[in-house]
């Protein structure tokens, strides 16, 4: 059921929080994805170029190979340099299709945006006295600015990320096992740890973050109450208790900012030092296998 005394971006678009219907949520899927619909144009253009980005990266480790590999040895300075000539160029084209990503993929998630900050406008304006008594100012501004431009950001990064994070783990294991399968089954065992991290952490930070804006909403709400009544409390001489309810407010924002970067701080660590342990197994077991042979 939807809780009429909140009003929030998710609740515009029904995100069943108090029920596990699984309808539900495939409708809010179709209702989110029909705000793509006016800027089909800037999502294919935006979602190519992502694509052929992510590609040439996978692409790139094998132009190398074959220019250490192949050319090198031969001594041959005028193929080196027509490979150097041919990267340069596939840099230059990566990086205006980076160009065309940032922008052009912002761009589709403002307009986005800016069409969820409409409507939900419009259906604010329909609401009863009764839920404007029971909502705090700040938190309203607050779900018409903080979280859809958060929302904005998911409609530009949420479709091409996962599509490219699946090409890309399926593109690399498919390209090292080709190189070598052994390597590429001891990167394989030590995935599953890393995913298992990022999906425990990812958790804990939503919760955070999730707090951290209510606060943020409290926040707005303490300042709009306060500036808006200003003239009742000078003439109640209550400027020294508003100041200490603020700083009350003030210092819970501090503190669940503080504990979501703790969180965020403990995430980033680990995952590096996890990958800077891959880059130390691919760094024995490779050199192992070129010992003996097994691999250039």
């Amino acid at each position: 059921m939807i809780v009429e005394a909140e009003f929030s971006p998710s609740h515009f678009f029904e995100i069943p929080i108090f029920s596990k219907k699984e309808g539900a949520s495939i409708d809010t899927i179709k209702r989110f994805a029909s705000y793509y619909k006016p800027y089909k144009g800037l999502f294919v253009l935006d979602f190519s170029c992502a694509v052929f980005v992510a590609l040439l990266e996978l692409a790139f480790p094998l132009a190398m190979n074959r220019v250490i590999n192949e050319l090198l040895p031969t001594n041959n300075w005028k193929w080196i340099s027509i490979a150097c000539i041919v990267l340069l160029f596939v840099f230059i084209l990566s990086t205006f299709m980076n160009y065309v990503v940032t922008y052009f993929g912002h761009k589709l998630g403002v307009g986005i945006e800016t069409d969820m900050r409409r409507d939900l406008f419009a259906k604010l304006q329909r609401q009863s006295f009764s839920f404007f008594d029971n909502n705090k100012t700040g938190h309203l501004v607050s779900g018409l600015t903080n979280d859809l431009m958060d929302i904005g950001e998911v409609a530009h990064h949420g479709p091409e990320d996962l599509f490219i994070a699946l090409m890309t783990i399926l593109g690399s294991f498919a390209i090292m096992f080709n190189i070598n399968w052994q390597l590429a089954l001891v990167l394989a065992v030590a995935i599953p740890i890393i995913i298992f991290v990022s999906l425990f952490y990812s958790k804990k930070m939503s919760q955070s973050f999730r707090t951290m804006y209510e606060k943020i909403a409290g926040y707005n709400a303490r300042i709009e109450n306060n500036i808006g009544g200003i003239r009742i409390v000078q003439s109640f001489t209550k400027e020294e208790h508003e100041i200490n309810l603020f700083k009350d407010t003030n210092a819970g924002f501090r503190i669940a900012k503080l504990v979501a970067y703790k969180i965020m701080a403990w995430s980033s660590s680990i995952n590096f030092a996890l990958m800077k342990v891959i880059l130390i197994l691919v760094l024995g077991c490779g050199s192992w296998y070129v010992i003996n042979n097994q691999m250039t």
